[in-house]
C-alpha cells in the first residue's frame, strides 16, 4: 500500500512532468529549427533585394568614357526638362566608393529656386543614380519683374556609381 502511495504519489506525476518537459522541448526544438529556416530564408531575400535595390540604378558601361557621356547626357536632359541651363559643366575628382567606380561633376548654374527644387528631386529619382555630394546656392541681386522665384547661383558637385562590365547593356 505505501509503494502504492508512493508511486501515484511522487513517482507518477514526476513521470508525466518528465513526459510533458520532453514534449515542450521536442516541440521547441522543431520551432527553432524552423525559426532558423525563416531567418536564413529573409537573409537571402534581403540580400537580394538589397542588392537589386543598391545595384539595379547604378549605370553599367563598357569603359569609363562611355559612361562619361551618359551621365553627362543624363544630366543635361534633366537640367532641359526642368528648364535649367548649365553654365559649365565639368568633370572633378570622384569619391571613392566601396564596389564600384565612380565619376563626378561640378554643375554651376543660375536658376530660381522652383526650378532648382525640381532639378534637385529628379536628380534624387533619376536612373542611372546620381548622387549630390555638396552644393552652394548663392542669391543674385538681379531679378527680373516677370520672375516669381528669386534667382540663385548654384554649384553642385554629383557623382554616379558606375559599375563596368565587359559588356554593359545600354
Amino acid at each position: 500500500m505505501l509503494s502504492a502511495a508512493l508511486f501515484f504519489g511522487l513517482i507518477s506525476p514526476w513521470v508525466n512532468w518528465s513526459e510533458r518537459v520532453e514534449t515542450d522541448y521536442k516541440t521547441n526544438l522543431d520551432r527553432v529549427s524552423q525559426l532558423h529556416d525563416s531567418i536564413t530564408y529573409l537573409n537571402q531575400q534581403l540580400s537580394t533585394s538589397n542588392s537589386e535595390a543598391a545595384f539595379g540604378d547604378v549605370l553599367k558601361a563598357s569603359d569609363m568614357g562611355l559612361a562619361r557621356a551618359q551621365i553627362q547626357a543624363s544630366l543635361g536632359d534633366l537640367a532641359v526638362a526642368r528648364n535649367i541651363r548649365f553654365r559649365s559643366i565639368s568633370p572633378i575628382n570622384a569619391p571613392e566608393i566601396d564596389q564600384f567606380e565612380s565619376l563626378a561633376f561640378r554643375i554651376e548654374s543660375e536658376t530660381d529656386l522652383a526650378s532648382l527644387r525640381d532639378f534637385l528631386a529628379s536628380l534624387e529619382q533619376a536612373k542611372p543614380m546620381i548622387l549630390v555630394e555638396t552644393g552652394s546656392l548663392r542669391r543674385l541681386s538681379r531679378n527680373s519683374s516677370d520672375v516669381l522665384q528669386p534667382m540663385v547661383n548654384v554649384q553642385l558637385d554629383v557623382f554616379a556609381p558606375i559599375i563596368l562590365e565587359d559588356e554593359a547593356l545600354p
